[in-house]
């Protein structure tokens, strides 16, 4: 009889341990349940619904304003004249329009004995942002401009590894002679090096460090070109119900 009890009493023991074993699987699966619940809860409110508890502040950051004045001196200036070509490009202060102009003469003559087969383009780059600058909760750039009727590039310059040449670039195509607010989400933009497509193509997200910005001329087309700008920015953009197009009309997407 002792005996038998005793191997009752294992049997019961045994028992309780598994039903406590199960307890504590339950309540540890309870809990990251519940972590996970949580943490689904604060992307909602913090992406989904745009606002969510983020500050009107918070969800949108200028990235450079050009209005109320501002020195081009520190912008640097490309074109195909380094490489023998007759483009120009200008970047300056527009003190009674208060804004940047982005401006110049688009040539693609290719001269005689030269060792590239096209010529046609002007940029201006931003000088680096120091410290850089990365988006939390935003996931477009805003750009306020006037055009003259051409397609521009805005080129967003990424901190990869300290190479400058590569560059996530989207389309601009702002309606000649009015402003416009031009909305570019950040999935709108293409990865390039050295003016190609990038092969390996990663996304342009709130977590990329961004080191510089700047706008291009390349449009296959002789003559003049204009483009004034007063402010870029990074916002949420929440609005969007289709991919983005830079030829749609931005009034049309408000």
């Amino acid at each position: 009889e002792t005996e038998t009890e005793t191997e009752t009493e294992t049997e019961t023991e045994t028992e309780r341990r598994r039903v406590r074993a199960k307890q504590s699987r339950m309540k540890f699966a309870n809990y990251l349940s519940e972590l996970v619940l949580a943490h689904n809860r604060t992307l909602k409110n913090a992406w989904e619904g745009g606002v969510g508890r983020r500050t009107p502040a918070e969800l949108s950051r200028d990235v450079v304003t050009f209005s109320g004045g501002f020195s081009p001196k520190q912008w640097k200036l490309f074109s195909d004249s380094s490489m023998g070509g007759n483009s120009t490009v200008h970047w300056e202060y527009d003190e009674e329009k208060d804004c940047a102009v982005f401006h110049g003469n688009l040539d693609l003559t290719v001269p005689e004995k030269s060792k590239t087969n096209r010529m046609g383009f002007g940029a201006t780059v931003s000088p680096n942002f120091l410290p850089l600058r990365r988006f939390e909760y935003l996931n477009a750039f805003e750009l306020e401009v006037r055009g003259d009727g051409r397609n521009y590039i805005f080129n967003v310059t990424p901190n990869m590894l300290g190479d400058d040449l590569m560059l996530y670039q989207a389309v601009i195509c702002p309606k000649a002679g009015q402003w416009s607010t031009i909305v570019i989400p950040f999935s709108g933009f293409l990865l390039s090096f050295r003016g190609r497509a990038y092969e390996g193509q990663r996304p342009l997200d709130s977590a990329t460090a961004v080191q510089k910005v700047g706008f291009l001329m390349a449009e296959r087309k002789d003559g003049p070109y204009r483009l004034e700008v007063k402010s870029i920015r990074a916002v949420r953009d929440v609005g969007r119900k289709k991919r983005y197009d830079p030829f749609d009309d931005p009034e049309e997407l408000q």
